[in-house]
């Protein structure tokens, strides 16, 4: 019977002296996500104040419907509010806040449910929602709501009533940057987010997404791993126990997130 050949000890060098620092995995996966949530804020049209914040971040060319087929503004402008391109957005975010009857169960209300009677089809809000996407808007929304938010919201448009508008501004753009989805989002959008801080802006949890900043802290460590195995001059061959590839299985998980994504999923 062959003798069953025992794994070598763990190199002293092979992890960075400050790898568990790094990458804060406790803060990452539990902390932030969870202590960090934009609370939920109810739908209301958008004051003034929120209108002259959002005005300037809109693309050229956003009152003319963007690219695509032409969007007539007699389909969004209200009595309430005459004016499309604010409509247009009240529309958008009315539709992107909206969530399921918990009768059907926890998670995000389809296109079709947060229609209004009288108001614009289904379809045409999610053209509309598309266009924006596309053309950058809910990005820079969401960095510009960050930076109100490191200056306490204190801005020159915000003076009146700091609070209020903070908080409703910031869960709209959260609610907005994640129905994006995780496959237009890109590993760049949800980098993002969880750079700025803004968990509730992510499709799903944090643990349950890919990682690229994670995956850029890990893979140095993997790919050292991988080249001590073989051995390389005067390296001898090594034979990790299994607990080292458990690890690196759980690490690959880590980066890559969940295969599919549940529409429950999605912050409360």
């Amino acid at each position: 019977m062959p003798r069953r050949r025992s794994p070598a000890p763990l190199p002293t060098d092979l992890l960075p002296p400050d790898f568990i620092a790094q990458h804060h995995l406790v803060h990452r996966l539990y902390v932030g996500p969870l202590f960090t949530l934009t609370p939920p804020h109810p739908w209301a049209p958008m004051t003034d104040h929120e209108w002259q914040f959002l005005q300037r971040l809109l693309p050229p060319g956003h009152d003319q419907g963007l690219a695509g087929r032409p969007v007539s503004g007699d389909i969004w402008a209200t009595p309430a509010t005459p004016d499309p391109a604010r409509a247009r957005l009240d529309a958008i975010f009315r539709a992107v806040m909206a969530k399921r009857d918990t009768r059907r169960g926890p998670g995000r209300a389809t296109w079709g449910d947060a229609a209004t009677e009288g108001g614009p089809k289904p379809e045409t809000i999610r053209r509309a929602f598309r266009r924006l996407a596309a053309a950058g808007f809910f990005h820079r929304l969401l960095r510009a709501v960050a930076d109100l938010i490191r200056r306490g919201g204190r801005g020159r448009s915000v003076h009146a009533r700091p609070g209020s508008f903070l908080l409703g501004l910031r869960y709209r753009a959260c609610c907005a940057f994640r129905r994006t989805g995780v496959r237009r989002l890109g590993p760049s959008g949800l980098a993002l987010a969880r750079r700025l801080s803004l968990y509730a802006a992510l499709p799903a949890h944090s643990a349950c997404l890919p990682d690229r900043d994670l995956s850029a802290i890990y893979r140095p460590v993997l790919l050292d791993i991988v080249g001590r195995i073989p051995g390389t001059g005067e390296r001898p061959p090594w034979h990790p126990p299994k607990a080292v590839w458990r690890a690196l299985h759980s690490m690959h998980r880590l980066c890559g997130g969940l295969a599919r994504l549940r529409r429950d999923m999605e912050p409360a």
